[in-house]
């Protein structure tokens, strides 16, 4: 947790079509624009992601997003430190 607002978040690589958005403050990932009418079948972004707080970078994480298409049941994801 980053109390003082001093770590920003980045996407380095996996973001090419540019579906997601990672807020540069908080680090959450979002959406740009809805995959439904994409056209994608089952897919998985692979998106690359540091953090820095403008002098020390972190190493470079992945996230996985996982697009599957058909009915799921919904489910939320909560990350702890």
């Amino acid at each position: 947790i980053d109390d003082l607002g001093l770590v920003k978040y980045r996407i380095l690589s996996g973001n090419e079509l540019d579906y997601f958005n990672l807020n540069p403050d908080s680090g959450a990932l979002a959406l740009r624009r809805s995959l439904a009418s994409a056209n994608l079948k089952t897919v998985v972004f692979n998106l690359k992601v540091e953090a820095t707080d403008g002098e020390l970078f972190s190493e470079p994480t992945f996230v996985n997003v996982s697009v599957v298409r058909g009915r799921m049941p919904s489910r939320s994801v909560t990350c702890r430190e």
